[in-house]
């Protein structure tokens, strides 16, 4: 059987791509108008203050961090395992290319 992720899984992971891509916390809290602190909450899944949970992003939230970023309406919400791997396949060809360049 296979193993689905769940809304806040898939939102958590593209929000730490989006977070990278960025240039950090800092620099995407700067992006989307929002506090750091809030955005750190949500990569570190802290819990809520009132119901212990870990804080993860909401529809309405997400919708906002698109907009502010002008990303595609719902991309939060897709999984982009392809863009990761790809991502990683650049890293990679850059390290191979320098081990080359020694030789």
């Amino acid at each position: 059987m296979l193993d689905m992720k769940v809304i806040e899984e898939i939102r958590h992971e593209n929000l730490r791509l989006l977070i990278k891509q960025a240039g950090g916390v800092s620099r995407f809290a700067e992006k989307t108008g929002k506090q750091q602190a809030q955005i750190s909450q949500l990569v570190n899944k802290s819990p809520d203050s009132k119901t212990k949970k870990p804080k993860y992003m909401g529809s309405a939230q997400a919708r906002e961090f698109e907009a502010a970023l002008g990303i595609e309406r719902g991309w939060l919400d897709h999984d982009h395992d392809e863009f990761v791997i790809g991502e990683l396949a650049k890293e990679a060809a850059t390290i191979f290319a320098s081990l080359s360049e020694g030789d």
